[in-house]
């Protein structure tokens, strides 16, 4: 064998060594994390946050008929698909997360204090949890309580999360609803996003205040002391890239369903009328 070859394999195998250091966090150490955050199970919740919009919708638009609902619950059981939505995570986090980074993230959410502040997460992003904490987050005034929630939405970007999720949301409610009231239309996707958009970011100040008391609210039970420390844990830049990959998949996750939503409500209106 040849010098010259001998050089050539021999950097190869650097190169090949090199990419599998690089190749970033395992499927196993993933699931650890969606399971410890809570992501998986507020993930979960997506598809009934669907099913509560469009009981709103129709609550005040007047009766739909069941046929009609029990189609566009049938067709957003099959398009949001928290698998699908964690899948896309998933994808986000796989060339940015490290194990080193996983595991000083596992180690804060395994931690007591991570512990409740997860449960106090997961119990907020439920569909009930959800509207007790709306509803009774002007309830929360204090000062110290109000700074500490202002600082974890600044940090975790809790308004932009919380309009993205009620823009797909509202635009899989619409989309429902449209193709219930005009079968043989096609569903213009694009066109409501837009709609739905603008009417968010002109609500935005009202939004930003609501999450922000919501927040106060959610982590009522949580000492002061143990949300500084929540506040350490995420001003570490290795929390930061991770939920910055995770904002990110989320939200493709949640468009990649919403589009895949449009197209069955259409197929299955469309077939049955």
């Amino acid at each position: 064998m040849s010098r010259k070859l001998c050089r050539w394999l021999a950097m190869s195998f650097c190169l090949v060594g090199m990419n599998l250091a690089n190749a970033g966090v395992s499927n196993a150490t993933v699931d650890r994390l969606f399971e410890l955050s809570g992501l998986s199970a507020q993930v979960g919740y997506f598809p009934e946050m669907v099913v509560t919009g469009l009981d709103q919708a129709a609550e005040q638009g007047g009766a739909m008929p069941r046929e009609d609902y029990d189609l566009i619950v049938t067709s957003v059981e099959r398009a949001v698909v928290p698998a699908d939505i964690l899948a896309a995570v998933r994808f986000a986090l796989r060339s940015s997360l490290s194990e080193e980074d996983a595991e000083f993230l596992l180690d804060w959410y395994r931690s007591p204090i991570g512990r409740r502040v997860t449960l106090a997460e997961e119990h907020a992003s439920s569909p009930q949890g959800y509207a007790n904490s709306m509803a009774q987050g002007g309830t929360i005034e204090d000062p110290d309580r109000i700074a500490h929630a202002e600082r974890l939405e600044k940090l975790m970007g809790l308004t932009d999360f919380t309009i993205a999720v009620q823009e797909n949301t509202s635009v899989a409610v619409y989309a429902g609803v449209l193709a219930a009231l005009q079968p043989h239309q096609p569903t213009d996707l694009e066109a409501i996003k837009l709609q739905v958009r603008g009417l968010l970011q002109q609500s935005r100040p009202a939004i930003h205040q609501a999450v922000v008391q919501s927040s106060a609210y959610s982590y009522r039970d949580i000492s002061l002391g143990d949300l500084d420390a929540y506040v350490r844990f995420l001003e570490d830049p290795r929390t930061q890239r991770f939920n910055d990959r995770v904002m990110a998949g989320l939200g493709g996750g949640l468009e990649d369903s919403v589009a895949r939503l449009g197209t069955l409500l259409g197929q299955a209106f469309s077939q049955r009328r």
